[in-house]
Parts: structure tokens; sequence; C-alpha cells
């Protein structure tokens, strides 16, 4: 999978980043008096191109989430559905800056002068780690001590990559990001099948991406039984970075970012995971599951991975961190195709 550049912006943008990326980061900020017990692991899992409309968990029609749903069943506590969670941009650049970057989609241009939140909590006491079936241009600016590459295209080859990561039993803070390929051009590229779920219909290309669908909810089945056995303190959390259009106006538009904002590319589905001795240690992730109602975004993953960890630095923004008891709801910005960022209220979303 590539990244292309589309606009001058970007490009000087991604210069920025570059040039941030050399500078040295040192700590400056301050930790939770419980910092040292509070030892755990945070897996985010960053998807491609699912859109919420088509997640069964949000009441799509078909079964595009059988195996997610069994697991909320059987765990009925330890779980949390994000209501109403949105990208903030139509393609994965400014989506992938947002979920990584300490400063909010409003701030935009100021992302790349600042690092990631992965590198700041590698800068303090968490090891590092991003796991992908293929490399992008956002390795770099979010920093992980180690870079695993799969030798297979498909997700499914990212698991035994993750249990080899946890088994490692000398590092006791971690935070692991999986980037996965996800539902990527689905309709076109995949070949996933999955008859029992989704029986075919007259229309090929969505059931090329409901099975795509179908196929990423078997994954996260896979790593929600991987956090729920574990003795140790384990969570994971997952968003695509947008979703996808269908032709779901007749206009022949399919894919994202090809024309003016859908709803059916910045609509996302986002789910929670984590085990007992998580909750234990870090009780705060039931602040997150209170907050869970409002509308959140991209924006606020960063500081809420932070909160969680106990680390805060002079990037924090509490009202940000759905952790938080002072976190307050903000309307979310999307980023226009300029890289301006727009509130949600003042865009132009066709519904």
């Amino acid at each position: 999978m590539s990244f292309t550049l589309q606009t001058v912006e970007e490009a000087k943008i991604l210069a920025e980043m570059k040039e941030s990326e050399k500078k040295r980061y040192l700590f400056n900020g301050t930790l939770d008096p419980g910092f040292r017990e509070k030892n755990g692991s945070i897996i985010l899992i960053v998807g491609e191109s699912s859109r919420r409309a088509s997640w069964s968990l949000y009441g799509y029609k078909r079964k595009t989430n059988v195996f997610m749903k069994a697991m909320c069943e059987k765990y009925p506590d330890n779980y949390i559905l994000f209501k109403d969670y949105r990208a903030t941009g139509q393609t994965t650049y400014p989506n992938l800056m947002s979920i990584f970057s300490v400063m909010p989609a409003k701030e935009f241009p100021e992302m790349p002068r600042h690092p990631s939140f992965v590198r700041i909590l590698k800068n303090v006491a968490y090891r590092a780690y991003f796991i992908s079936t293929y490399q992008n241009i956002f390795m770099s600016f979010i920093g992980a001590d180690e870079n695993i590459i799969a030798k297979s295209g498909d997700d499914d080859s990212l698991v035994p990559e993750l249990e080899q990561v946890l088994e490692d039993k000398k590092h006791q803070k971690k935070i692991i990001v999986m980037h996965l390929k996800g539902s990527h051009f689905a309709f076109t590229d995949y070949n996933y099948s999955y008859a029992d779920y989704i029986f075919p219909s007259d229309n090929p290309m969505i059931d090329k991406y409901d099975n795509s669908i179908v196929n990423t909810d078997l994954f996260l089945k896979k790593i929600a039984d991987l956090v729920m056995k574990s003795s140790e303190p384990l969570c994971m959390w997952y968003m695509p970075d947008h979703g996808e259009n269908l032709n779901d106006f007749g206009d022949g538009n399919l894919g994202h970012g090809c024309g003016s904002f859908t709803c059916f590319e910045l609509e996302l589905p986002s789910i929670i995971f984590f085990n007992n001795a998580f909750l234990e240690k870090n009780p705060m992730i039931r602040n997150v599951s209170r907050n869970s109602s409002f509308t959140v975004s991209h924006s606020n993953v960063s500081q809420t991975i932070m909160g969680l960890s106990g680390i805060y630095p002079r990037e924090y923004r509490k009202t940000y961190d759905l952790s938080s008891d002072e976190y307050r709801y903000e309307e979310p910005y999307v980023i226009d195709c300029d890289l301006f960022p727009v509130k949600y209220s003042k865009a132009t979303i066709q519904e």
C-alpha cells in the first residue's frame, strides 16, 4: 500500500515532520503519583477504510460483526463501543497525523512540530512497537523502538507477531501500534469469503466489502481473546483511519477522498476491550466508558492514552482525555482537501 503526495501543503508538512523527527525529545511534564504501579500494555489498532454504516454492531443488516458481538456478550463489562466516533479527514494522511499527534485537529499545521504520543511514552518508560504488513511514511513520525513488518500481506499474519511481543517479559509497559490493511479498496483487491454470514447478493462489490469487514471482525476477536486471556494488564483500542464510499448516492463515488465529504468517509466504528487486570491498575478506563456517548474523534486518542498511562507532558490536554475527570466535550474538526481545519458543523457533508 502506498501513500502519494497530493498537494504542496502535504509536502511542506511532511518536510517539517522529518525535521522534527531529527530533534531529540526530552520529557517535560509530570507523572501520575501511582505511575510505577501502572504496569500494563495498550494495543492501538488502526484499521483501514472501515465505515460505521457497514458494522452490524451499529445496526447494519448484514452479520459483519458476529465474532465481536459474541465477545461483547461474553464480557459485557470489559468493552466500550463508542456511539459516535469521527474521522478528522477523508484520507489516510490527515487521519494518521491526528491519531498519533499530541495536537488536536483544529491545530493541524502545528502537528509536525511536535512529537507523536508514542515517542513521548517511550521516552518515559514504555517499550514501543509498530506492527504492520507494510511500511509507510508515518513510521518515523510514530517513532517506535521496533518496527515489525510481517512477510505476509494478510492482517492475520500480525497475530503471531503480536503474541511474540506480548511474551517478552523484559518490558512491563508496552505501547503497541498495529496498522491493518483492513478494507482498503476491498471491493477490487480482496477475495475474503464468509458465506455463513454474508450471503451472496446481486452486488458483488458490496459483498466483497462486507466480507472484508467480517475479516477485520475476526481479527479483532483474536486480539480481544489475547487481551482477556492475559494475566498482565492489557487493553486494545480499535479505530479505522477513515471510512469508504460505495456508490451510496448513485453518483459513482467509490473509495475515499474523491470529492466532497460524505458521512460514509467520516463516521467510524471504534471499540475498546480491556481485561480485569487492566481495570484494576487503570480504573480511569471507566471514565472512558462514561464519555463514550459523546461525539469523539481521532483528536482524543493521544490524550486519552497518555492519561491512562499516567504520563502528562507539557502537550497533555486533560479536556481531550476521555479518561480524565476534567474531560469536556468539544466539537470536533475535520481537515479539508487544502489541509485546513473546519468545525464539523461548518463543513459540507453529504448524508
